[in-house]
């Protein structure tokens, strides 16, 4: 279950109200934490199952509750958004790179004329 806080509660933690309000990242509960999306109070079912989300795929996420809005936050992760997709590349290339043989025959490329300007390449 995703955890729901109140401002209130995260001052108990030391956290300051006006950071909670317009920060991008907080530090609280021994970690940071990244604002991902704040909700009208209306749409709180869809705050919470996104916050859920996080929280499924091993991510500690929570939301917090203002006087207008609820606003999720997730722990901030340490690896880049495409350090994924760096390291399957790298791997790839370095797969791809013992697989080719040592001598690639090359092919002799044709040159071509155009009919408009005979002998002249391009």
């Amino acid at each position: 279950m995703a955890d729901f806080y109140t401002i209130e509660q995260l001052q108990d933690e030391g956290i300051d109200i006006n950071q909670i309000r317009q920060s991008l990242k907080i530090e609280c509960f021994g970690k940071s934490f990244v604002r991902v999306k704040d909700f009208p109070m209306k749409f709180r079912d869809i705050a919470l199952e996104s916050c859920q989300k996080y929280v499924d795929s091993g991510i500690d996420s929570f939301v917090v509750e203002s006087k207008f809005a609820l606003t999720v936050w997730k722990e901030e992760t340490e690896s880049l958004p495409f350090q994924n997709y760096f390291d399957k590349t790298q791997q790839t290339t370095e797969a791809l790179q013992s697989e080719q043989p040592e001598h690639i025959p090359r092919t002799p490329v044709k040159k071509r004329y155009s009919p408009k300007y005979r002998g002249q390449e391009y």
